[in-house]
């Protein structure tokens, strides 16, 4: 809801009502005006529509691809922590709103000396003192390196520090593991290859999400990494940073596979003799994917229409 916080003088009033998404009715009463002149003010917008040029909201949940840079505005004094609280004050001669700004000055009646002056002054919100945030994951990775953090906040905003997290681990065999937090900026040779810091590559923020929705199907279930970002020569979302084979413990991965179908906008690759199920994730509304490889661990490519094979069904 929408506040205005008000101090009047000499028998001044203004009240307003509704919500940030609409127009605020605002009503002036001046009885101390010579003649007991009640003007009306119209209305007050307070969701000017050109605001929304600048698509605050764009990012807002993790199902968006979400830029780096939008952290920013998600921070305790980000700008979706700004609220605009006018003041008013009334002499014998003017109505003033108090601001450090230039103020917009209009006369109330015509004919005489009274003017309406109107500003907002812009104040923050103290930052919660606690962060709310979803059940933490254990995730770990080849090496015996485990990392247990939250992924995404009660809303399902993305955690300022997980994309940092998850990419860490995420990074290819034998990359020496780099502190966190990492740079505010990338390394410049680094850059050069689409990574952040030497064999590191920011996840996409779709991957978190789509961990989240692991987690909450299998809750308290460690998952466990067998490969992400791949270096080099490797082609496909391995090499962008959008996809991981994984396993969970204590689950069968046949039960992952199916899950993994009900997702939207995601790839599921199905490998009976090895260890992992594949997940990516793909650009929203790009549907999904799934297959099923029979290969065995470096071999190539044996697709199947399913698992197993009829011919090895009992009749």
């Amino acid at each position: 809801m929408t506040s205005l916080a008000v101090s009047a003088v000499g028998g001044a009033q203004l009240t307003a009502g509704g919500t940030s998404r609409g127009e605020v009715p605002a009503r002036l009463s001046l009885g101390a005006l010579d003649g007991g002149a009640r003007p009306a003010l119209g209305r007050m917008r307070l969701d000017d529509p050109l605001l929304g040029a600048f698509g605050w909201n764009r990012f807002r949940t993790p199902s968006v691809e979400r830029p780096r840079e939008s952290a920013f505005f998600r921070g305790s004094y980000g700008s979706g922590h700004w609220s605009m609280v006018p003041r008013l004050a009334l002499d014998e001669r003017a109505i003033g709103v108090g601001l450090p700004s230039p103020t917009i000055s209009a006369p109330l009646l015509g004919g005489d000396d009274s003017h309406l002056t109107l500003d907002l002054l812009a104040t923050t919100r103290p930052p919660a003192e606690k962060a709310c945030a979803r059940r933490p994951l254990t995730i770990g990775r080849y090496g015996a390196e485990q990392d247990t953090f939250s992924l995404l906040s009660c809303d399902g905003e993305v955690l300022p520090d997980a994309i940092d997290r998850l990419s860490v681990l995420l990074r290819p065999p034998g990359v020496e593991r780099p502190e966190l937090p990492l740079p505010e900026d990338p390394d410049p040779e680094a850059r050069a290859r689409g990574e952040w810091v030497p064999g590191v590559r920011l996840v996409a923020p779709r991957l978190l999400w789509l961990l989240e929705q692991v987690g909450e199907a299998f809750p308290r279930k460690a998952i466990y990494v067998m490969s992400g970002y791949r270096a080099g020569g490797h082609e496909g979302q391995h090499k962008k940073a959008r996809a991981i084979d994984l396993y969970v413990v204590g689950v069968p991965n046949e039960r992952l596979f199916k899950f993994c179908k009900r997702l939207h906008d995601a790839g599921c690759g199905y490998y009976p003799n090895s260890l992992f199920v594949h997940f990516d994730v793909r650009r929203p509304g790009s549907g999904k994917a799934s297959w099923i490889d029979a290969s065995g661990p470096g071999q190539p490519s044996q697709y199947v229409d399913a698992w197993p094979p009829a011919s090895a069904k009992a009749p």
